[in-house]
């Protein structure tokens, strides 16, 4: 992927991260909800040269960092757009919660499954779909652990911290989000293939490159 294009997602990132830090709801969620993107981008930044992803990979955690940042500021229960969907299609709750958790399991399975596929760390294939999809949702499961943890211990309401909207079974959807975001990655496993195949090809090329001698 170009430097011009990531260089431009990280300035569209910061810009938003920015106007996400003016004023949120309420400063603790805002927190909580933020705190995993900003990590997410500086691991990539420091290990950027070392190990570049494919593009669909930064493309994939480019939007799902936006929504984690996004729903940082407003809540994920209290995102206008989704709110003027709910309103125009008679929903019982904002769904703009469940985007974010299809997009966790994108981003968790892109990762993955390319870190298991370029270091060979996984070399069945008839496995890959079921083992990273496994992974995927266990880290969804751990998340929702912790995540009801922080609500107990730190904020107290759970109802309003979790974003419920009064759906007891919030948490088994967001798994579920989660699952059904991990399966779409799977199915785009030919194109990360080829991605992956293109930046070896083209790492390759820039190694055996003959260099040009001083005169």
């Amino acid at each position: 992927m170009k430097k011009s294009i990531l260089i431009l997602q990280l300035i569209l990132f910061t810009i938003v991260f920015i106007w996400s830090g003016i004023h949120p709801i309420k400063r603790s969620i805002w927190f909580f909800e933020v705190t995993p993107a900003i990590v997410l981008i500086l691991v990539l930044i420091f290990t950027y040269k070392r190990f570049p992803l494919t593009p669909l990979s930064y493309w994939i955690i480019f939007i799902g960092t936006l929504i984690m940042l996004i729903g940082g500021h407003y809540t994920y229960g209290g995102v206008p757009l989704f709110n003027s969907f709910k309103k125009a299609l008679h929903l019982k709750r904002n769904d703009f919660d469940r985007l974010g958790h299809i997009f966790q399991g994108m981003i968790c399975t892109v990762l993955i499954r390319e870190y298991f596929i370029r270091t060979k760390l996984l070399k069945q294939k008839k496995w890959q779909f079921m083992i990273i999809g496994m992974l995927s949702l266990s880290i969804s499961a751990f998340f929702e652990i912790f995540e009801f943890s922080v609500a107990l211990f730190f904020d107290g309401n759970i109802q309003n911290f979790l974003g419920y909207q009064g759906d007891i079974f919030d948490s088994h959807w967001d798994m579920i989000c989660a699952l059904i975001g991990s399966i779409i990655i799977l199915c785009l496993g030919k194109l990360q293939n080829k991605q992956m195949l293109y930046m070896k090809k083209k790492k390759q090329l820039v190694k055996h490159r003959p260099r040009l001698q001083p005169n």
